[in-house]
């Protein structure tokens, strides 16, 4: 870790709050939390479990765009797997592109309730700081070492699709994981 590295994960520790995007304030609200934090600012493969509501996505969320608005990274690379919940009636195909079929799945509704709304989260894509992409396109792909990949909803996987999308990560890329394994 360099000196300001230190300083994150010291003031995280310290349970101070540091400031992420657009003024937001990420403060840790348990030890849990705060160890999750520390890990995906310090280490280069970060998994966070929990229940539903117990702040996974969000964190992960708000440090990699933490990590993005400060230069260290340059994209956050979303991958997922748009399946439906276990007992529920299909609607049926999609319209649109890759990425407006993405917004209308669980990944959309996943990243409007962490950034707020929908325009923020077109506005990175048009930027080039955030990009989505269903598991089943994974295949030829590639994380560069300027980039996060952020596997969320890993729940709805398997372990074999999991290896297939980390195969894609260069060595300088960081990943986050997140789903509820239990």
């Amino acid at each position: 870790l360099d000196a300001g590295e230190e300083k994150q994960v010291e003031e995280i520790l310290n349970q101070r709050s540091i400031v992420v995007r657009d003024g937001d304030k990420l403060k840790a609200k348990d030890i849990y939390q705060r160890m999750a934090i520390d890990s995906l600012i310090s280490n280069t493969m970060t998994c966070v479990s929990g229940k539903a509501g117990s702040g996974k996505s969000l964190l992960s969320h708000l440090v990699a765009m933490y990590l993005i608005e400060n230069g260290k990274y340059d994209r956050l690379v979303v991958l997922f797997n748009p399946c439906q919940v276990r007992g529920a009636t299909n609607m049926g195909f999609y319209t649109g592109s890759v990425i407006e079929k993405a917004m209308q799945s669980n990944i959309g509704n996943i990243l409007v309730t962490k950034f707020g709304d929908r325009f923020a989260i077109d506005n990175y894509i048009a930027q080039g700081k955030i990009k989505l992409v269903p598991m089943s396109d994974c295949r030829g792909m590639e994380i560069l070492d300027t980039e996060i990949l952020w596997i969320t909803e890993a729940e709805n996987t398997t372990i074999d699709l999991i290896k297939i999308c980390l195969s894609r990560v260069s060595s300088g890329a960081k990943v986050f994981i997140e789903g509820d394994f239990d």
